[in-house]
């Protein structure tokens, strides 16, 4: 795949490119919150919506 093909695909799935970018820490943050029980996942959702909904 020559580099253009490469940004072209990148540009077209952002997730994947984001993914791709730091794969190392993505698949830190999903065993973070694979690790989490029933009420601390629960908790972290709540705190994300918190902060991202501006009430935080």
């Amino acid at each position: 795949m020559s580099s253009g093909q490469l940004v072209s695909a990148t540009a077209r799935c952002p997730a994947r490119a984001a993914e791709n970018a730091d794969g190392a820490a993505y698949i830190d943050a999903v065993s973070v919150y694979a690790a989490l029980g029933r009420d601390e996942l629960r908790e972290a959702a709540r705190v994300l919506m918190s902060a991202t909904s501006g009430r935080g």
